[in-house]
């Protein structure tokens, strides 16, 4: 008896041995860690700082900015003076290209309940040029300014040739809190909401020659004719979202991103409009518009990353790309409008890296 007492005691020594032997060696992790995998870095010695950079290559655009419509004759030819013609022809916008910008974010991330705030400035310049010319004017066609910019020869006539310049200045300051929500092994989700300060300024300018006639095709009198918008809004207001994260292959992830904003906004937006007939310009319109709206805004990505850890797990380093969307709607108010005339739009790639310890 004494002996099979004495062989139970030692079994169960070596048992409780192995089994704290196996604990020490190789913790077993939480269970909702092993099939919830953290979005948020784990790191050794974590300050809970984050810094991320991202070049951006947009095309930025507004519709409604379209400068006049080629009109090519139907029917009869206009008379300057007084008559009616029937014709059809193209609205003329100008030619939106890729410019660059850049986001910069830094981030604070509390030690419990997975919980980060970031402090994130996006800033975009960009530039459109439009031009065309007619040179056979009052034979084939001619260009019909667009009446709500106010062109002073749309009073009376219409123009052989018109350019424009357009430019957009579009900066933005957001506060996000955003919280990281695990789902399973290879998905998560992280949603975030904030304040977002808006600051867009647009600059529009444009120029025609126009032709008075008596007796065609020859013209009698060149004027030029110009119109100067400027439009600034400055905005803040709630912002909501949510990300979602797929684990791929070793460090390779996709991720996506939509965001809504409503921003409470002041615009202000102004308009000039002159022709030169002589040495002296001569002002038709001057016109002023100050009001508040509220602006809807909507920002989605998809892209790709792939993340890593070194020194020992003491920092991790995150590289990505992907294809970014962002509108502003209704916030077209150029031409001293009270109403919108059409959105603010950007899209193209963002690339950056983010930076954790």
């Amino acid at each position: 008896m004494d002996k099979v007492f004495r062989f139970f005691a030692g079994a169960l020594t070596i048992l409780v041995s192995a089994g704290f032997a196996e604990s020490t060696q190789n913790p077993k992790i939480d269970c909702c860690k092993a099939s919830c995998p953290s979005i948020r870095p784990d790191l050794k010695c974590d300050v809970g700082i984050s810094f991320s950079s991202d070049f951006l290559y947009w095309q930025t655009s507004q519709t409604g900015n379209w400068y006049g419509q080629v009109a090519n004759f139907h029917t009869s030819i206009p008379n300057p003076a007084g008559g009616n013609a029937n014709f059809f022809g193209d609205y003329k916008n100008p030619k939106y290209k890729f410019d660059p910008g850049v986001r910069v974010s830094l981030g604070f991330r509390p030690h419990y309940d997975h919980w980060q705030i970031d402090f994130v400035w996006t800033h975009m310049n960009s530039k459109a040029l439009g031009f065309s010319d007619l040179p056979g004017a009052f034979e084939t066609s001619v260009i019909i300014p667009n009446p709500l910019f106010f062109v002073p020869q749309i009073l009376n006539n219409n123009s052989v040739n018109a350019n424009a310049l357009w430019r957009s200045n579009y900066n933005t300051i957001d506060l996000d809190i955003n919280r990281e929500i695990p789902l399973g092994k290879y998905f998560g989700l992280k949603g975030h909401f904030g304040l977002k300060n808006l600051w867009l300024h647009e600059k529009y300018h444009i120029f025609a020659l126009a032709a008075y006639t008596a007796e065609l095709p020859e013209p009698l009198t060149i004027v030029n004719s110009e119109s100067n918008m400027v439009q600034k809004i400055w905005g803040i207001g709630p912002m909501v979202g949510l990300d979602s994260y797929w684990k791929v292959y070793k460090g390779f992830n996709l991720f996506g991103k939509a965001a809504f904003s409503l921003v409470w906004s002041n615009v202000k937006s102004t308009v000039l409009g002159q022709f030169f007939n002589g040495t002296e310009p001569v002002v038709v319109t001057a016109m002023t518009s100050n009001f508040h709206t509220v602006l809807p805004e909507i920002d989605l990505i998809v892209g790709g990353e792939y993340d890593m850890h070194f020194c020992n797990n003491k920092y991790h380093l995150t590289l990505r790309a992907g294809w970014e969307l962002i509108t502003l709607f209704n916030a077209n108010f150029l031409g001293a409008s009270y109403s919108s005339i059409g959105d603010f739009n950007m899209s193209g790639l963002t690339t950056g890296f983010s930076f954790d310890f």
